[in-house]
């Protein structure tokens, strides 16, 4: 097994940050939607989406919030990290093959090694899609 990344407990400070970028593919929606079972919703369905003033299929809020847990787990603590906690505002819908910009950013350190962070997903022109506060702990 290679060495994973992790930044220690100690090692972290107020205000660190890390910035991760995604693709979000159309690919993505589908497979995520197969995942799921959802069938016949506007993530999956042109004519649906068309409908409710979209030119194409949407991604799933909570799929996007796969990419913040991506970033936390590799990058910000890192390796080892454990969810505890997620508040989430959803801004906007999220076409297929948009470019987005992952922000966590720490906001507190607690006891027992429990991180406070300000999560952040933002598209391509830099609107907000996702803001939240995560809690987690860290590994080391």
């Amino acid at each position: 097994m290679s060495e994973k990344h992790y930044i220690s407990y100690a090692d972290i400070q107020i205000g660190q940050f890390v910035e991760r970028e995604f693709v979000l593919h159309r690919q993505d929606i589908l497979d995520f939607s197969k995942f799921i079972d959802d069938r016949y919703s506007f993530h999956v369905k042109s004519e649906a989406a068309n409908l409710l003033g979209f030119p194409d299929i949407i991604g799933h809020g909570v799929h996007l919030l796969v990419f913040i847990s991506k970033t936390i787990g590799e990058e910000l603590p890192g390796f080892g990290t454990l969810y505890l906690s997620q508040e989430v505002e959803f801004f906007r819908p999220v076409q297929s093959e948009t470019k987005l910009l992952v922000r966590i950013t720490v906001l507190e350190k607690g006891s027992n090694r429990r991180i406070k962070l300000r999560t952040e997903i933002f598209d391509s022109l830099d609107n907000p899609c996702i803001s939240g506060v995560g809690v987690v702990k860290a590994f080391k």
